[in-house]
């Protein structure tokens, strides 16, 4: 792979992992708002296909 083509790639990668962390922050936060307990959590991931 051509350098250039390489770090377009890691950074890519870096750019999805910091994606998924921002969508787990926006979960945490959303669960917070609605003061979910764990088990209400359990039952809503799924259901938003987390």
């Amino acid at each position: 792979m051509r350098d250039g083509l390489r770090e377009q790639v890691e950074r890519a990668a870096e750019l999805d992992e910091q994606i998924e962390r921002t969508d787990e922050l926006i979960d945490e936060i959303v669960y917070d708002l609605y003061d979910l307990t764990d088990e209400e959590i359990a039952i809503v991931k799924p259901a938003v296909g987390d």
